[in-house]
């Protein structure tokens, strides 16, 4: 069929050999063409839901296939792709992807088919024109290109499985056990991922690359990347430089499997799994199931005054003279340089958000370099931070206590300071377990008096001088972990995994 518009050359094809030849049906009274459009056929029942996710739809014993969604704050249901059998079932298809040189794969004309709406996004920073086709028409069934407006996807979580026929199949999550950022496919943030790899590419006997996976996200110029050694994923969207890295060795070249039909790339996106029971509470604090008898562990707690959902958080129910048990873990932390603990690029990676209470009077959180964290933390090895607002509403007691691998453990008792609401002053602290090294340096049982939040980079406890202090800027000072309170280095060094925590009751 061709529409000819212009009378001084060319002619109106219709040929039903498609040969541009004058094949069309003859000696018709009044010859015509028309064309009639419709919507697709819609692959979803719409008598059935929408539930919340694809999630919700396999809790409720559905099968793989098409379903409505309704993610919370979304006004209109979508039509999308469930997969109930790949790890666990309830997983939504978001992005599924060709390639445009397939062929020549390491051709700077090859690049990925489709791209999400990623660069519409906060965190997307390119300026770059890219050949990729731009869409936001979620894929509806398993075999339909596409994807999934992205600022949809963070409604459907963070955990993320992608899946092709030319890599291995890896399942991820941001990485709350790096001593780094959090990484998340869904909200563009770079970051560790934790992947596990659960199904090889076809060619790994020959790669001998089984079972690597990526552990960090970057964000380039043309788009996402997932790397090990070097790139192992690229969604490049950019035809005239670079090309969409598919290696399952991880090292940026050209290890993808070839030969293939038709190849695909897709991503899938679900909730991350709580460790937290959902059958048991939610009661108001980790005091309430220390009463109750429970054991150290993850327990979703709802605090009065609180009105949100149950939050899944870590309790610690030690009980021994000093600290009995029923704390809530609100931070968790490590270091950015631990080797060089008193260069001024050293401070925690991560801080809460105390930078937007009212009696915060430091820096703003544009001129810290500590990552800012509202997430908690669910686990004992878990880094993140429950928002500041929240630990008043969780310490009942007014007490909170700080462990450290590389510093003294100390139970305080807030007077006329608080940790919880941000004002300096007195505090009552006993040490319930001494560093490692405090013995020797005749640091033993010391513990610190004051709390103070006039730096501008942190709050700090002190005895004569600093004894903890949590800096979140990484061009002056230090973070002091001091068993002897003299803001000296007199941390304990050589830990694997150095990290400190903050409990409150």
């Amino acid at each position: 069929y061709y529409w000819d518009q212009e009378a001084s050359s060319s002619w109106p094809t219709h040929d039903p050999c498609g040969s541009n030849n004058q094949y069309q049906v003859t000696n018709r009274d009044d010859p015509y063409g028309a064309i009639l459009v419709r919507p697709r056929s819609n692959p979803c029942d719409s008598s059935v839901g929408p539930m919340e996710s694809c999630l919700a739809y396999y809790e409720a014993g559905y099968d793989s296939g098409s379903y409505l969604i309704k993610p919370d704050g979304v006004r209109a249901s979508m039509c999308v792709y469930c997969n109930m059998t790949l790890e666990g079932g309830g997983w939504t298809l978001v992005y599924r992807y060709t390639f445009n040189n397939y062929a020549d794969f390491d051709a700077s004309s090859n690049y990925v088919s489709h791209i999400p709406t990623w660069e519409n996004h906060d965190n997307w920073d390119s300026s770059y024109d890219l050949e990729a086709l731009e869409s936001q028409v979620a894929p509806r069934t398993e075999d339909e290109f596409g994807a999934l407006p992205f600022q949809y996807w963070k409604l459907l979580g963070e955990e993320f499985i992608v899946a092709s026929n030319i890599n291995s199949w890896i399942r991820c999550r941001p990485s709350n056990e790096s001593r780094h950022t959090r990484g998340s496919l869904t909200t563009l943030t770079e970051g560790s991922l934790k992947c596990t790899n659960i199904q090889d590419a076809p060619n790994v006997g020959s790669t001998g690359c089984g079972g690597i996976v990526p552990d960090s996200l970057a964000v380039g110029s043309y788009g996402p990347s997932l790397s090990a050694t070097s790139l192992y994923y690229y969604w490049d969207g950019d035809g005239a430089a670079n090309w969409p890295t598919h290696d399952p060795c991880g090292t940026n070249s050209e290890n993808q499997v070839t030969g293939v039909s038709h190849p695909f790339g897709a991503v899938y996106v679900r909730k991350t799994e709580s460790p937290c029971d959902s059958s048991v509470g939610p009661y108001a604090s980790c005091d309430d199931y220390f009463e109750l008898g429970f054991s150290s562990g993850s327990y979703n707690v709802k605090p009065h005054g609180y009105y949100g959902a149950p939050m899944c958080v870590y309790c610690e129910m030690r009980n021994d003279t000093e600290s009995r048990g029923g704390w809530t873990m609100v931070y968790r932390y490590s270091f950015t340089n631990y080797a060089s603990f008193t260069d001024s690029s050293n401070h925690v990676n991560f801080i809460p958000n105390w930078v937007d209470h009212s009696n915060w009077g430091g820096s703003s959180e544009s001129n810290l370099e500590g990552f800012v964290s509202t997430v908690t933390p669910r686990s004992a090895s878990e880094y993140g931070a429950m928002p500041f607002e929240l630990w008043s509403l969780v310490s009942n007691h007014s007490q909170f206590m700080v462990q450290s691998n590389i510093n003294s453990w100390i139970v305080c008792d807030e007077t006329s300071g608080s940790f919880v609401n941000a004002v300096s002053g007195s505090i009552e602290c006993v040490n319930i377990k001494d560093s490692a090294g405090a013995a020797s340096l005749s640091c033993d049982g010391l513990a610190p008096t004051s709390i103070s939040w006039s730096s501008s980079y942190g709050p700090y406890l002190s005895l004569t001088s600093l004894f903890y202090y949590w800096d979140g800027e990484g061009s002056t000072n230090w973070p002091t972990h001091d068993p002897c309170g003299t803001n000296v280095a007199n941390h304990d060094s050589s830990v694997a995994d150095p990290y400190g925590a903050v409990f409150v009751r």
